[in-house]
């Protein structure tokens, strides 16, 4: 898995992160996912140094910070 990876220095966190993010949106064809970039959705996580989850966006919308939920819900690709 990711910390693994990561833990280990089996990867470093820029490649380890390539098979949960733009690897896994080209091979599901997820159009608009998986990169940082004009036209994505805008779908982020940001990890703290033991590599647990500290915020993340979803469509550009906080849904997580400061270990705490701040929306809830489903979202869907349009």
């Amino acid at each position: 898995n990711f910390r693994h990876l990561v833990r280990e220095e089996i990867l470093p966190v820029s490649e380890a992160v390539l098979p949960f993010s733009t690897n896994a949106a080209e091979f599901y064809h997820l159009e608009g996912k998986g990169r940082l970039a004009e036209g994505y959705q805008a779908d982020i996580i940001c990890l703290d140094d033991d590599l647990n989850l500290a915020h993340s966006m979803i469509r550009g919308r906080t849904m997580f910070k400061n270990g705490r939920f701040t929306q809830r819900g489903t979202f869907s690709v349009e």
